[in-house]
């Protein structure tokens, strides 16, 4: 290694040009910095929004027939201080189905989302069947991963900030690093190395951003609804305002991974596009 001129500047960013040559282009997925960051997100928001919804669809519907079918069957009552449940038991099964539809066609559909944004970021074709098969290809890895990492970061919120540390390397750049690169958890903190507190700021700022629509759901659906109110119309509606914040949250994971590969060597739209295939 000490051979080898180069290999200090190897993990390095690119450098920024010298004063008289032209600035590179702006890529549509790589940032270098915070504002850029935001600004990515917002376009990709804004190029991949309808696909990404109808496919975000697929999950919110059966979804929000589990979770109707669990407030019924349980005997869930809502108020404002407490949470209670009639049936105990039945509770523990429904919550066992609603954790395999959400990790297991949850993953495939963020996968699928996951292909569309870049591959529409690239100004490249991206049908519906094209993410499905790319979706499909990596769907058992992705769960795996998934199931690993909610029980790493669950046992260690028992602490607090090992969970927290956890989540902040591991959730925005999992999909990518499984999806895309074909690693696994290790390729997660590898990306972090040297960026943590970057990846802090950023998944804090997703994180208020959800909390306060999250929130505002809440308010809309008892407007029309009436506080406490359950039932399959409830949790449709809900489900339906919950779309755009997914579709955030897919375009977060997928910048900000973009952005820990720029960190970490040259990269660009271009080349995530071609590493996902057709």
């Amino acid at each position: 290694m000490q051979n080898d001129p180069d290999w200090r500047r190897r993990d390095l960013p690119p450098a920024p040009p010298a004063p008289g040559q032209q600035q590179p282009a702006e890529d549509p997925l790589v940032p270098h910095d915070f504002t850029g960051w935001t600004g990515r997100i917002v376009d990709a928001f804004g190029r991949s929004w309808r696909p990404v919804i109808l496919l975000q669809l697929v999950l919110a519907v059966p979804l929000a027939i589990a979770l109707a079918a669990f407030e019924h069957e349980a005997g869930m009552t809502v108020t404002e201080t407490s949470v209670t449940l009639d049936h105990p038991g039945a509770a523990v099964g429904l919550l066992v189905v609603l954790a395999v539809v959400t990790i297991v066609l949850g993953a495939f559909i963020q996968l699928a989302s996951f292909w569309i944004i870049v591959k529409q970021a690239a100004g490249r074709p991206a049908p519906m069947g094209g993410a499905a098969r790319f979706a499909a290809s990596r769907a058992l890895p992705m769960i795996g991963w998934e199931i690993v990492a909610g029980v790493l970061i669950g046992v260690g919120l028992i602490v607090i900030l090992p969970g927290i540390v956890l989540a902040v390397i591991i959730l925005p750049t999992l999909l990518g690093a499984v999806g895309l690169e074909r690693r696994g958890m290790r390729r997660c903190f590898e990306l972090a190395r040297g960026n943590f507190l970057a990846l802090l700021g950023r998944c804090a700022t997703a994180l208020l951003i959800a909390a306060a629509y999250t929130q505002l759901i809440r308010v809309i659906v008892n407007i029309i609804f009436g506080r406490g109110a359950n039932g399959v119309g409830v949790q449709i509606v809900a489900g339906v305002l919950q779309l755009p914040l997914n579709v955030v949250g897919v375009a977060f994971a997928v910048v900000t991974y973009a952005e820990m590969r720029g960190r970490h060597g040259r990269i660009s739209t271009g080349d995530l596009s071609s590493a996902l295939g057709r």
